[in-house]
């Protein structure tokens, strides 16, 4: 059945079932009843290929992925086309099985179905047939992979293998344990930026484990350098390890990326090998249980919610005389008013102290003793940021003394002789000027919608 055949079954031209069916505004209701009546009589199906060529656009969408038996990639199917199927368009779904010249077959091949745009999962975002798609203006999106771009801008990866905080031992453990997952996860983000070789940057103090990593890597050939750092606090930090490992210096209230650098968590590195090697999001959590305060301190492996009163049990319980709760470590950690949290995804450890092992002060006094200033990582200066903020000069804190880029290490409040709390005041100032822009950006917006109200009106 064609055009012409429903045009006769309704009486009326070829040209106003055509507009009919394109959905055009200027043909009367009583004809367009008549027309769509005889498309149903006759069961007539349009050519999507024909509308195609004249629209400009197939309404399809191609996703690419490199295997379909991947835990992650059902999920991501199932959600692409459900928003696709909302938006009135199909899905053609390709498995590449991680094999190149299948990926470029399937790329040529949905070119010539005048496919709308592209959902990828690459071997490589810089080979040539997925920089062609590029190139002759296909719609991109590029899953799990980076755009050449993005990789140009980073040319050292580094893996933080030192351990930021005293009590917790959770890398060391996972070096000792798992180099191969630390190895072959830095294998694959060394493919993934395209650089020759991955640092893992390691204390001194863990030697024990660089020699495990450094076995691992000679045994796999991998593209990976483990640096011997020195045993200091805060090394763990990314401004101070990338200038330990690269010997950049990452600019005020810049990222590392900013200097070259793109850096990973040691578990975070385990966590990619996982998900890509046996296809397992993070839904375990290595937490160090600690202090003077917890009778069998460990490492545990936790599911992601557990309770930490779980994880204390494990560990044998709290002493009597435990006092405080922190979530995190000794100088950067958080104190818990209740037992009753869980295990997140950012948890590295639990600390109990016990013996009353805070030494606080009423009213501490500054005594301009300087030794604040002499061991702050980021150079800057915590005796008159504290002064300035307790006068309540936001506006000098941030912008003359960069109190934005304080890394809220806590050396300068472990330091002070006076017990003052720095860290905790330069947080409450961070707090206010983050307040101050959410404010800001709010005014403008209510400012821009009234405008925008106005004119309408």
């Amino acid at each position: 059945m064609n055009l012409k055949q429903v045009a006769a079954v309704a009486g009326v031209s070829v040209s106003t079932v055509s507009r009919v069916l394109n959905g055009k505004s200027y043909v009367n209701e009583e004809t367009r009843r008549i027309v769509t009546e005889a498309i149903r009589k006759t069961n007539y199906q349009p050519n999507a290929l024909a509308q195609s060529l004249k629209m400009g656009r197939s309404n399809t969408i191609c996703l690419m992925i490199p295997s379909i038996e991947n835990l992650m990639f059902p999920k991501l199917t199932r959600g692409v086309e459900d928003e696709a199927r909302k938006n009135g368009m199909t899905v053609f779904l390709c498995n590449t099985d991680e094999d190149a010249a299948i990926e470029k077959s399937y790329l040529e091949t949905m070119k010539q179905r005048w496919i709308d745009g592209f959902i990828v999962c690459s071997l490589s975002s810089d080979a040539p047939h997925i920089r062609s798609l590029r190139d002759e203006g296909y719609p991109l999106v590029l899953v799990n992979r980076f755009e050449e771009s993005d990789i140009g801008k980073v040319d050292t990866v580094i893996i933080n293998g030192a351990e930021c905080e005293p009590y917790i031992t959770g890398d060391h453990r996972t070096c000792l344990e798992r180099p191969e997952q630390v190895i072959k996860g830095a294998t694959l983000l060394a493919k993934c930026f395209g650089v020759d070789k991955v640092y893992i940057g390691i204390e001194a103090n863990k030697q024990n484990a660089a020699d495990v990593l450094n076995a691992k890597i000679a045994e796999l050939n991998a593209p990976v350098v483990v640096e011997v750092l020195h045993t200091r606090y805060p090394q763990g930090a990314e401004k101070q390890l990338v200038q330990a490992v690269s010997g950049r210096q990452v600019p005020s209230g810049k990222l590392p990326a900013d200097a070259g650098c793109c850096i990973f968590n040691l578990n975070t590195t385990c966590a990619i090998y996982r998900a890509v090697y046996e296809g397992m999001p993070v839904v375990n959590k290595i937490v160090t249980v600690s202090g003077s305060g917890v009778i069998e301190p460990k490492n545990i492996e936790c599911p992601i919610g557990t309770p930490i009163t779980k994880l204390f049990d494990a560990c044998g319980g709290l002493k009597d005389e435990t006092y405080k709760l922190i979530m995190g470590g000794p100088m950067m950690g958080l104190a818990q008013y209740d037992v009753d949290v869980s295990v997140g995804k950012g948890t590295g450890a639990m600390l109990a102290f016990a013996d009353k092992e805070e030494q606080y002060v009423e009213d501490p006094q500054c005594i301009r003793c300087g030794k604040c200033v002499g061991v702050c990582p980021i150079r800057l200066e915590p005796i008159f940021m504290y002064k300035y903020l307790m006068k309540g000069d936001v506006d000098t804190w941030q912008n003359v003394l960069h109190g934005m880029d304080c890394i809220e290490c806590g050396a300068c409040t472990y330091t002070c002789p006076a017990r003052l709390p720095l860290t905790h005041a330069f947080r409450l100032g961070k707090q206010e000027v983050n307040n101050a822009r959410m404010a800001a950006k709010a005014k403008a917006e209510a400012e821009a919608k009234a405008a925008a109200e106005k004119k309408e009106a």
